[in-house]
């Protein structure tokens, strides 16, 4: 089909305290429906059936491969940065999304990575999300009030921390600079 509904929650149940004998107020979550336009990705690829035949190698699995790596590319670049248009709407491009400015221009800091935290509600498992670069040159360094980096390498099962959250790096984030939003911090499984 050319587009999705799926089930959106629009509000939650609200419940109350009640005495030994009194009776419970009625409440219901609400959900409303969220349109999803189905997008595609295609791509044509010639080759010979000699090259077939005679490769050494399976030219199939190499081109099929090759258009794998294509297509994950194409996504995670929509996902972040798609503008709805054929493609995705991404993280940065939605409406839905609010922004929260660190005060620094073109830096982060150590307390803003700390401050957005508060500015979500409670009940998500929250990520940070940034690329490689950002992590690397920026928030590896930063230290809080107590000289202690931000950056805590994970032990075991524990994953790698930010400011006490984990991570994960999109390739398609924007670097840190002025006017950019170089790091989103959400919960994505729950997006």
């Amino acid at each position: 089909t050319k587009e999705i509904e799926i089930p959106k929650r629009t509000s939650l149940v609200s419940g109350g305290w009640v005495g030994e004998l009194d009776t419970a107020n009625s409440s219901n979550s609400s959900y409303g429906m969220e349109k999803i336009t189905v997008n595609k990705m295609m791509v044509y690829s010639d080759i010979s059936v000699e090259m077939l035949q005679d490769s050494a190698f399976n030219m199939r699995q190499e081109i099929s491969a090759d258009i794998a790596d294509d297509f994950a590319k194409l996504e995670g670049n929509a996902f972040i940065n798609g503008n709805g248009v054929k493609k995705p709407e991404g993280l940065l491009f939605s409406a839905d999304v609010s922004e929260y400015n660190s005060g620094a221009a073109a830096a982060l800091t150590a307390d803003s990575l700390f401050e957005i935290q508060g500015e979500l509600k409670a009940g998500y498992n929250l990520s940070y999300m940034m690329n490689r670069k950002t992590l690397n040159q920026h928030v590896r360094t930063l230290k809080d009030s107590n000289g202690q980096y931000l950056l805590q390498l994970g032990l075991g099962a524990l994953p790698n921390s930010i400011a006490g959250l984990p991570y994960v790096l999109a390739n398609d984030m924007p670097n840190v600079a002025a006017n950019a939003f170089p790091i989103l911090l959400g919960d994505y499984r729950k997006a």
